[in-house]
């Protein structure tokens, strides 16, 4: 069988008066050739085959289907030498805008990140037919480009192309990248109005996620309510929801009616074990773990990275462990975020050796990898290994990372490594990395640890952007070197330019005061820092001003710490 061919002058079906010759038979196989090579990706054999079918086929006849197939492989394989020649020859044909060779022309751009190609061949087609903007609206979704792909959405609509279930399920996706609520309102009523909502069960689901990712949780709840069947997808989009909100008793509260409609998934456990960690609670994500197991829901690698991550932050080995052994029976052990976890787990439980082992015995080391055993060196103060690692890391192909970085140099600031520390620095520098703000609030950091405070002074100054971390680390180098009345004066001009002083930087202000003996400043601080800044005092803060008023020989008003 092949396609039937069109006549560029006279673009109807001719298979009817197609001659009965001996070339009938030859020009089928060479059709049969092309569609069979394109499909398995033999696409160099497959243009060949098809140069001879041009070849021995008449003026007048063009034969779509070979090209449509040859154009679905360039697309797959990302040929875009082969592909651009398709187009080409489809133009000096005449057959650029006929469907449905405008869609995989579109498709082979979008497919190979010639965007904005594939938005001038889904603007140039005279068609109303949605599959070409489908096609593109998807594109630049997969692409990373939520807002564009919203933008797109509107020109089809204004336009006159109609939608599908195609198109609203890559534009709510877009609203959820976007957190464009506005817009997936607009076109909810649109699906209303023609229908598309009506049953459809996916499309539903798509947008209580929606509402939920965009922290419209009534809107979501209210369509919750009023669908007439729902299935787990429907429940995790709203659990999800509320976790990401923080509304941990509506979650539960759907969690246990989840129980009485629904089977339980791996997603679903998921969902609120990593929103308890995500919000730091820890016990919480543990129990749920403890829960999943008993209920018999089966973990994947997700469940294991969540669990090793809470077990990394409470410092909980034996369970680690257990984890890890569940890793290896589940064959998860080897993949890689697993991997990675296991190493930070057994770092911060003080089992370096055990981290390394993984480490070494990891095939495939990734920058991550590399990053997690570096920064489990550095934390448990091996200046030694992990320097060496990563002069390593430093000659694979990737290079270092600004995660291992900013693992080293806390680790040169608390032991005084300033040699090491300054070679950090000339490595930033070289790197160009100066929009990176973490990288040197992690510099002012190390500098100001180690007593370089005046090279820490020329570093703030040379900064272009400053945050919160950055005045608390100038202050904190100040207080350390006792000058308390400097430390002061960063500690008002951050709040002069709009940052907001939290615990940590108050606490650095308090212990500056402390130092020299500023006991008026350090008591305005203290009475005004729930007022002004919305930080209740913690322990830290009292014995900060306990402090202070012991060096300045006052014992006046006690400061009533919490029982």
């Amino acid at each position: 069988m092949f396609s039937p061919p069109l006549s560029p002058r006279n673009p109807q079906l001719l298979a009817s008066s197609w001659p009965s010759s001996p070339a009938v038979p030859s020009l089928s196989s060479l059709l049969s050739s092309v569609r069979k090579l394109a499909g398995d990706g033999e696409i160099s054999a497959a243009f060949l085959v098809y140069s001879s079918l041009r070849r021995l086929s008449p003026a007048a006849i063009v034969f779509l289907h070979p090209i449509s197939s040859l154009l679905a492989t360039s697309t797959k394989l990302r040929a875009v030498p082969q592909g651009l020649q398709l187009h080409a020859h489809l133009i000096s044909l005449g057959f650029h805008r006929r469907q449905p060779l405008v869609s995989r022309l579109v498709a082979f751009y979008a497919g190979c990140g010639e965007l904005d190609e594939a938005q001038a061949m889904a603007e140039s087609s005279t068609s109303m037919d949605c599959l070409p903007w489908n096609i593109l609206i998807s594109g630049h979704v997969r692409a990373g480009f939520p807002l564009r792909a919203l933008l797109l959405y509107r020109a089809a609509a204004e336009k006159g192309v109609a939608i599908d279930g195609f198109t609203c399920s890559s534009v709510l996706k877009a609203c959820g990248d976007t957190l464009g609520l506005r817009h997936a309102r607009m076109l909810q009523a649109r699906m209303e109005k023609t229908g598309l909502d009506a049953g459809d069960l996916f499309l539903r689901n798509a947008l209580v996620s929606v509402y939920a990712k965009c922290g419209d949780i009534a809107a979501a709840e209210k369509l919750f309510g009023g669908m007439p069947e729902r299935d787990v997808v429907s429940w995790n989009a709203m659990i999800s929801g509320f976790v990401s909100m923080g509304m941990w008793e509506d979650a539960r509260r759907f969690l246990e009616k989840m129980r009485g409609e629904v089977a339980l998934n791996t997603v679903t456990w998921n969902t609120i074990i990593g929103g308890n960690l995500q919000m730091g609670n820890h016990g919480g994500a543990l129990q749920l773990i403890s829960q999943m197991k008993k209920m018999g829901s089966p973990p994947d690698a997700v469940t294991i990275v969540i669990a090793l991550i809470t077990c990394s932050k409470l410092g909980c080995l034996k369970l680690g462990k257990e984890i890890h052994g569940s890793a290896v029976r589940s064959i998860f052990d080897h993949q890689e975020p697993v991997t990675n976890s296991l190493i930070t787990m057994y770092s911060r439980c003080d089992r370096i050796r055990s981290a390394e082992i993984l480490f070494k015995n990891s095939n495939n080391r990734s920058s991550v990898a590399w990053s997690c055993i570096i920064a489990g060196n550095a934390r448990t103060d091996r200046p030694g290994e992990a320097s060496s690692l990563f002069r390593a890391m430093a000659r694979s192909a990737g290079g270092p990372t600004q995660a291992a970085i900013m693992a080293l140099l806390p680790l040169y600031g608390r032991i005084g490594d300033i040699r090491h520390g300054r070679e950090l620095h000339c490595y930033i520098t070289k790197q160009a990395s100066c929009s990176c703000l973490p990288l040197w609030n992690a510099l002012l950091f190390m500098y100001c640890k180690s007593g370089r405070v005046s090279e820490a002074w020329k570093l703030f100054q040379s900064m272009e952007s400053k945050d919160e971390v950055s005045y608390t680390s100038m202050i904190s180098g100040f207080g350390r070197q006792g000058e308390g009345l400097r430390a002061l004066a960063l500690f008002k001009a951050m709040a002069r330019r709009g940052l907001t002083p939290d615990h940590v930087a108050i606490s650095a202000a308090l212990s500056a005061c402390c130092r020299v003996g500023l006991l008026t400043e350090g008591q305005w601080i203290f009475d005004n820092m729930t007022r002004l800044y919305s930080v209740v005092p913690r322990q830290e803060h009292y014995s900060s001003m306990i402090n202070l008023y012991v060096r300045s020989g006052f014992l006046g008003p006690p400061c009533r710490q919490p029982g």
